[in-house]
């Protein structure tokens, strides 16, 4: 089969067979999603698969109908899996009804009439899903009420005692599986146990049912850049800057993020736009932090002497590295020139060896006849020797030249550190807020974050 032909098969088949898999960071995948434990594997038309995360998918939907029954209902298990995680029943009917309008008189159309009037029926009542419960507002306030009260008096032992504040808090989950404030314990506890996906998804219906508690889009931001999520882990940290403008710890941690962003990303937009949110707030925070005597260093606040030593130390660290980089390559040239002076020699002592061979083979041909002059190839042999000997001698030059040079750098100072790998100020750290930091009450006990 022509391969251009081939080829557009396989666009024709993603385009009418394909679902569209929108990430939070804007890309789009194309092919067959289905769901796993931890996310999607998309499918495209020629086979490959591959893994996408839940939380970095912003929707899925359906690119256009299918021209079969069967297709119809692949698309509409597709369909089903991506509206699981929906907490607004309305976005679902919107995607109901615009499959039901693409495969018209299609078996698949009339079961999915049935999802959407039970979608319809959720949305109608004003349903929020929390966890994995539908729940009506005054249901929703009524739990996050007693899940906080439960909170509260969980805490204590919680910071006491944590295995056993883990007990209670299971139990306190069994019965009131949809608090807010029971969840983000129990995600700040699965994060200390290094679970980073169950944490993040106990963090995610904490965010969703407090979009402006900045803690909870803190924490999501941390595990998600722990699992190589770096643009919805920006995102939640943008949300987190919005939700709390100033916030020194949230601050701290995204100063860190764009720090550790590779280079390929820092043009993302959203990249960018977290970017420019840190600045402005960074700017303000500093004035605020230098009335105390601190200065921003890297992802740290440091004293103003200790800055200036840092600095100083730094600086000193960066001149006796640029010295022993200089160094080690003035001795690199060195043993270079060595090579080629030594080269130059062997090939000098060569060529004098065959002008001497030259010469006794002459004399001995001459004897008890006139005394006859060198041949011509002599004189060509006596050529390159003078030139090779010229050679050794500007080589020569040359390395003495780089010795001296090498001579005259400054001796390496044993009490001054290496330039460090990473710049001073920065851990390779971010860090979640803890148990006090409850969505829905004020903390107790939680140290002010800002200055």
């Amino acid at each position: 089969m022509n391969r251009v032909v081939f080829c557009s098969l396989l666009l024709i088949a993603v385009s009418l067979f394909g679902d569209i898999v929108t990430l939070k960071d804007g890309t789009r995948i194309e092919g067959r999603a289905k769901r796993t434990p931890d996310g999607y594997v998309v499918t495209d038309a020629s086979g490959a698969e591959k893994s996408v995360a839940a939380s970095d998918v912003q929707s899925i939907e359906l690119k256009k109908a299918p021209e079969t029954p069967a297709a119809a209902e692949q698309s509409l298990a597709s369909l089903r899996r991506s509206v699981e995680n929906l907490t607004d029943p309305n976005q679902a009917v919107q995607r109901y009804q615009s499959f039901i309008t693409q495969n018209a008189g299609t078996p698949a159309a009339k079961a999915a009439q049935e999802d959407l009037a039970q979608w319809q029926d959720r949305a109608g009542k004003g349903l929020t899903k929390v966890a994995d419960r539908w729940v009506t507002r005054q249901q929703l306030a009524e739990l996050q009420t007693s899940g906080n009260a439960a909170a509260q008096q969980i805490l204590p032992t919680l910071q006491a005692n944590p295995s056993e504040g883990a007990q209670l808090i299971d139990k306190a989950l069994a019965t009131n599986p949809a608090s807010p404030a029971l969840l983000y314990l129990k995600g700040v506890v699965l994060y200390r146990q290094n679970q980073l996906v169950p944490a993040r998804k106990a963090f995610e219906p904490v965010a969703s049912a407090f979009p402006q508690h900045a803690p909870t889009h803190n924490n999501l931001a941390v595990i998600l850049y722990q699992t190589h999520s770096q643009m919805p882990a920006l995102l939640e940290y943008d949300k987190a800057m919005l939700a709390d403008p100033g916030n020194r710890q949230i601050l701290d941690n995204v100063a860190e993020a764009l720090h550790a962003l590779p280079a390929s990303l820092s043009k993302n937009e959203l990249a960018k736009k977290a970017a420019a949110d840190f600045k402005e707030q960074d700017s303000a925070l500093e004035n605020q932090m230098a009335s105390q005597g601190l200065k921003r260093l890297g992802a740290q606040w440091v004293s103003d002497a200790e800055y200036a030593r840092l600095q100083s130390a730094q600086t000193d660290a960066q001149r006796q590295q640029e010295a022993s980089n200089t160094a080690a390559g003035l001795q690199a040239q060195i043993r270079q020139l060595d090579q080629q002076i030594a080269a130059a020699t062997q090939s000098m002592n060569q060529t004098t060896a065959l002008m001497n061979q030259q010469m006794v083979q002459q004399n001995a041909g001459a004897r008890g006849r006139q005394t006859q002059l060198p041949s011509q190839s002599y004189y060509q042999l006596q050529q390159q020797a003078q030139a090779l000997q010229q050679q050794v001698q500007t080589l020569t030059q040359q390395r003495d030249a780089k010795q001296r040079e090498l001579d005259q750098l400054p001796r390496p100072n044993s009490q001054i550190q290496q330039a460090p790998t990473t710049q001073p100020g920065f851990t390779g750290k971010q860090s979640i807020f803890d148990e006090r930091s409850l969505p829905g009450a004020p903390p107790t006990t939680q140290p002010a974050m800002r200055p």
